[in-house]
């Protein structure tokens, strides 16, 4: 299939899922039409391992952002589908220059859409005489009376009445806007434009180093010669491991030992992860300054490396003691968003210490730890992305004797049931809990009265009018049905 009708379908696949409609289902449905024409176009990255993981991953986060659409699942399949066009472009392109390519390619759209060459394959001539007729006698003509309509319309109070009596089934204007986005993404996503830059650097960087050239690999400092290094290495790294033991013997003498006192934990909590954070950044760092170049074969360097992977387990440690901290915070204060994340930053750090002491140890390049870094961030986004986290949390804090009702209550969306059913169960209606379950049944009828298209599947899966309405307290819908029944969100 020719690049421009699959330009063509994509932008009329794109108007007919997303005209005048919310984010849900469509987003699903237009990611897979796009996975399907992929896979059709260029059946080659099913032959792949990483082109087979990355057509799951796409299928994964579709489905996930169907099921219940949140930003993180929305932006795990944005991802995914910029990371699958760029591997059906160019197989060898690593996936680091994902960033640069989806930027320049957003950008020059609009100057690219007018190089007919770059976008139309094979010969432009129409030989089929029906789509010929039918271009020439229906759609030019349609498109400049559309647009004479348009300007006569708009200096003319008696013609503008005339066409505005007229009942319209669409907003030529809104469609106009659907039209431009659905081009430019379509584009965008079609017409993968790799720089020579990109591609050029893309043969530079590397995960290992060329064995037969250790000779040419430039120095760390080019002024200062290995010995020299070497035992400025060992000394720096003698200083850190010995200054970092120190303060792993306070910090956890008063994380654990000492006495919690009323919000001490959450400031403690936060200290240390502000504390591993600097201390994690500070290692790799300092460990890829001096293991570069020919530094990584130089036969003398023993002694440092042993003092590398001191220093690789001392941060390892100090990110156990935060876990485990953090933990605590979890059991006595319950989950949150930002107490997740500090458990995915502990777990990220942990894989980069080890692909620190791989990339050391294999005598790696520093790409190499970039490279297998990028790819936990995006398997990490993955998980993030497929997972219900909202309910989660909210199932795990409903287990509390204390429980934040406000924070829960704040959570943007999918956990909503959740909350109805422990109201159901504790029986509260009254005060501000009534109108927060008001303004929960308000907010899932909505979610259920969307178009099939923009829907999100997860609010489909309960009758809301048998199951909690009747239940709750009859008095409250009483006082105050409006808040269930009308159109009008509870203040």
């Amino acid at each position: 299939m020719k690049k421009q009708i699959l330009i063509g379908l994509s932008v009329l696949l794109f108007i007919l899922l997303f005209y005048n409609q919310g984010l849900g289902v469509n987003v699903a449905v237009f990611a897979i039409a796009l996975l399907g024409f992929t896979a059709h176009k260029y059946p080659t990255i099913y032959h792949t391992a990483k082109g087979r993981f990355l057509i799951t991953a796409v299928l994964m986060t579709s489905l996930s952002f169907a099921w219940l659409p949140d930003f993180s699942s929305f932006f795990a399949l944005m991802v995914s589908m910029t990371l699958l066009r760029m591997y059906a472009a160019d197989s060898r392109l690593n996936w680091l220059f994902a960033p640069a390519v989806l930027i320049v390619n957003s950008f020059s759209v609009v100057y690219r859409v007018f190089l007919r060459n770059r976008w139309i394959e094979g010969d432009f001539k129409l030989k089929n005489q029906y789509a010929l007729k039918l271009l020439m006698y229906v759609v030019i003509p349609l498109i400049f009376i559309s647009g004479f309509v348009v300007i006569y319309t708009s200096n003319s109070d008696y013609l503008s009445h005339i066409v505005s009596s007229i009942h319209w089934e669409f907003d030529i204007w809104s469609l106009l806007v659907y039209v431009i986005l659905g081009i430019c993404i379509s584009f965008v996503y079609w017409d993968c434009w790799i720089l020579e830059t990109i591609q050029s650097n893309n043969l530079k960087w590397k995960s290992t180093f060329d064995r037969n050239s250790h000779s040419k690999l430039p120095n760390t400092i080019a002024v200062v010669d290995l010995d020299l290094q070497r035992r400025s290495g060992e000394i720096t790294l003698l200083l850190l491991n010995v200054f970092l033991g120190v303060f792993l013997v306070f910090y956890n003498y008063e994380q654990f030992f000492e006495a919690n006192v009323g919000g001490n934990l959450s400031a403690q909590t936060h200290q240390g992860v502000n504390s591993l954070i600097l201390s994690i950044v500070m290692a790799i760092g300092l460990l890829l300054f001096y293991f570069k170049g020919s530094f990584n074969f130089d036969l003398k360097t023993k002694r440092l490396k042993v003092l590398a992977y001191t220093w690789i387990v001392l941060n390892a440690i100090m990110v156990v003691s935060t876990a485990i901290k953090n933990l605590e915070y979890v059991m006595e204060w319950g989950l949150t968003y930002k107490r997740l994340g500090v458990f995915v930053f502990l777990a990220l750090s942990i894989i980069g210490l080890l692909y620190t002491y791989w990339k050391i140890k294999g005598q790696k390049t520093n790409f190499y730890l970039f490279d297998r870094m990028c790819i936990a961030f995006y398997v990490c986004l993955l998980v993030c992305g497929i997972f219900n986290w909202s309910a989660l949390i909210t199932r795990y804090n409903l287990n509390f004797d204390k429980i934040d009702w406000d924070y829960l209550r704040g959570i943007d969306s999918g956990n909503e049931f959740l909350l109805l059913d422990y109201a159901q169960q504790k029986n509260i209606d009254t005060g501000q809990y009534g109108i927060d379950i008001k303004n929960l049944i308000y907010s899932v009828t909505q979610q259920q009265r969307k178009d099939v298209r923009s829907m999100g599947l997860y609010y489909q899966t309960v009758d809301l009018a048998t199951t909690y309405r009747e239940p709750i307290n009859a008095d409250i819908d009483q006082e105050d049905s409006s808040a269930v029944t009308d159109d009008r969100p509870i203040e």
